[in-house]
């Protein structure tokens, strides 16, 4: 992988878990601790279920989080292969 790849992967997630933790806390009043939680777990796709959105607005955000994720490990598969 090269050195400019890793900086774009590093943003990528960023990006993303600096989204996810904004907004689960405010759209579903988690706290810092969950909000971070969840947004590993759904970039993950992980998905436990101990806890989810209860919001249409988290749900929305959630899938935004799945498809991100996915598609920057794809990305990183993809440029090493």
């Amino acid at each position: 992988m090269t050195e400019k790849n890793k900086i774009r992967l590093r943003i990528y997630l960023t990006v993303l878990l600096s989204l996810g933790v904004i907004g689960f806390m405010s759209f579903e009043n988690f706290s810092l601790t969950d909000a971070i939680y969840f947004s590993i777990v759904t970039m993950a796709t992980v998905g436990y279920g101990d806890i989810h959105s209860q919001t249409d607005i988290g749900k929305i955000l959630a899938l935004i989080i799945i498809v991100g994720g996915v598609g920057t490990f794809l990305g990183v598969i993809a440029s090493i292969t």
